[in-house]
């Protein structure tokens, strides 16, 4: 990524109005991890989407208009219509989100725990788990797998051990 696409404020409409919110989720490696992204569709037919992203191992937010490229990820979870969301809250706490700036980890600081401290933030309650990699049976290979064919390197995870 490394470009501030999906960095900036990309509304000022600050007027609630009803929302629809929903989750959606994308396989990354198979059953084990997945790519999490919420859609926002206000009345009046302004949407956006909202997702923390790797960018260069640190996890950022990108937010923007529509939907993305690749289409809508399969529904994991319909949050709803909320009456006090403006499309420039959403955007505000995508962007302050406490997660934002941290070392990027598949299994502990990813895009999913950026989703939930957001639902959070936004005062929604996701009932989907967030899939942790971490607790499968074997998962510090594909841990360190990834860490391999994504950044060149072992992630020292095994080789501390």
């Amino acid at each position: 990524m490394s470009s501030n696409a999906g960095l900036d404020l990309i509304t000022d409409d600050d007027r609630a109005k009803p929302c629809k919110v929903e989750l959606h989720r994308k396989s990354l490696i198979g059953p084990f991890a997945y790519h999490w992204v919420f859609y926002f569709r206000w009345e009046g037919g302004y949407d956006m989407y909202c997702e923390g992203v790797d960018d260069d191992k640190v996890l950022r937010p990108h937010c923007e208009r529509g939907m993305p490229e690749m289409g809508l990820f399969p529904l994991v979870e319909d949050l709803g219509t909320r009456q006090d969301l403006s499309p420039k809250r959403v955007n505000t706490l995508a962007l302050r989100n406490r997660c934002n700036g941290k070392v990027y980890e598949i299994t502990r600081m990813n895009c999913q725990v950026w989703a939930k401290q957001l639902a959070g933030d936004l005062g929604i309650d996701i009932l989907t788990p967030i899939n942790v990699v971490g607790s499968i049976p074997g998962s510090e290979v594909i841990d360190e797998l990834h860490s391999i064919v994504k950044y060149g390197s072992g992630s020292s995870s095994l080789s501390k051990k």
